[in-house]
């Protein structure tokens, strides 16, 4: 108990040429669609009416329609996140967790939203 080891400080790199590149996002549809597809989602974000979202959510984490909108969006805080990302990063794990990874909240964090009026 009395023997201490030498700490090894761990570097980042990037991967190495044996890694290989990030896997291809699955074809599960074809390139047609996926343009039809793109410009009906972008003209219905172009229609929204920003004055009404921004009114509608105020209350930011207390408002779903604030978390729904976010999700539909690249937000400042992650635009950084892409813009970092290395050449193997992979993409469609980055986008899954743009959409779909869930808020972390911990004890401390709740404590801080709760009585955040107080502060």
């Amino acid at each position: 108990s009395g023997i201490k080891r030498p700490r090894t400080k761990f570097s980042s790199s990037a991967a190495d040429n044996n890694y290989g590149l990030a896997e291809p996002l699955l074809d599960i549809i074809n390139d047609e669609e996926l343009i039809k597809r793109k410009e009906i989602f972008l003209n219905k974000l172009n229609k929204v009416d920003k004055d009404q979202i921004e009114y509608l959510t105020r209350e930011q984490n207390h408002s779903q329609k604030w978390f729904n909108e976010r999700k539909k969006r690249l937000t400042a805080s992650k635009f950084g996140d892409v813009c970092k990302m290395r050449i193997n990063t992979s993409c469609k794990v980055k986008v899954h967790n743009i959409l779909y990874k869930s808020s972390i909240t911990c004890k401390e964090m709740k404590h801080g939203i709760e009585n955040e009026s107080l502060a």
